[in-house]
């Protein structure tokens, strides 16, 4: 009569796991995928997270050899292995740069999706801009967005004439996700798989942004680090910019518990 739920509650990237109130919890905090060589890197990107009720350090396996390595430049980590991304943009540029170097890659179905709705939104608000005359608020919030990622190559591929056609294109040239030696995905699509190598891109860091990134920016690091089981790859600045993303999230979450707050009716909904 008794169920059992397995699972770990740091991967939980929105929201908090329940908590009972009867019953027996049992909080898992032996890797079974990564060694003692990442233990550090682990708790100490885990004690971001202020809010998490999980306390529990993450324990290394003593008897799997991940290693830890940082980069200075993208072109520095490992040719094959797993690619992470915080940002579809930045996982759609890199995506095109490989396609246009005949590279042979793939890209997990779910972030394929993703990518797909943002290039629609993308080519929609361009489109729209030269329809109106050079007036588009959706062009000048994708500008404004890219501009706060980094990433002013991508408008320029719009201005270029991307649209959905090429991105069918890129799509039609993929290996299958499962077995590549190339695997694309971004940071939330990377929950159950694991790989020998994973280098985890910049904007896996740099997330918490107004638009996007609703998760939680050190549970999302997290899940993606927790990948590899042989090498795992990082900026050499990590956490110093995911500490920069947990606060604009924990300040995003203020600003819309107030908004929630100063919401018409919702003092009157919450007496009753």
């Amino acid at each position: 009569g008794a169920v059992i739920s397995l699972g770990d509650p740091n991967q939980r990237l929105v929201g908090h796991a329940p908590r009972f109130a009867t019953g027996m919890t049992l909080e898992i905090d032996q890797s079974v995928r990564q060694g003692r060589l990442v233990e550090t890197l682990i708790n100490d990107t885990l004690a971001l997270d202020i809010g998490s009720r999980f306390e529990a350090p993450f324990s290394g396996a003593a008897d799997l050899p991940t290693l830890p390595g940082t980069y200075r430049e993208w072109s520095e980590v490992p040719a094959d292995g797993a690619r992470i991304y915080g940002s579809p943009w930045r996982l759609l540029e890199e995506a095109q740069r490989l396609a246009a170097a005949g590279a042979a890659f793939a890209i997990h179905p779910d972030s394929l999706a993703t990518l797909g709705r943002e290039v629609t939104r993308g080519a929609e608000a361009y489109r729209e801009l030269t329809a109106h005359g050079g007036s588009s608020q959706r062009w000048e919030d994708l500008l404004a967005e890219c501009a706060e990622q980094g990433l002013a190559r991508i408008p320029r591929m719009f201005m270029r004439g991307y649209n959905r056609d090429r991105f069918v294109e890129l799509s039609e040239r993929l290996l299958p996700f499962h077995g590549a030696a190339l695997p694309l995905m971004l940071v939330e699509h990377a929950k159950n798989a694991e790989f020998a190598t994973v280098a985890m891109s910049r904007c896996c860091f740099r997330t918490g942004f107004a638009r996007q990134f609703a998760h939680n920016p050190v549970r999302a690091a997290y899940t993606a680090m927790t990948r590899g089981t042989r090498q795992l790859w990082l900026p050499d600045n990590a956490l110093e910019e995911l500490k920069a993303s947990m606060q604009r999230y924990q300040d995003r979450q203020i600003e819309l518990r107030r908004s929630k707050a100063a919401a018409p009716g919702w003092q009157a909904r919450t007496r009753s």
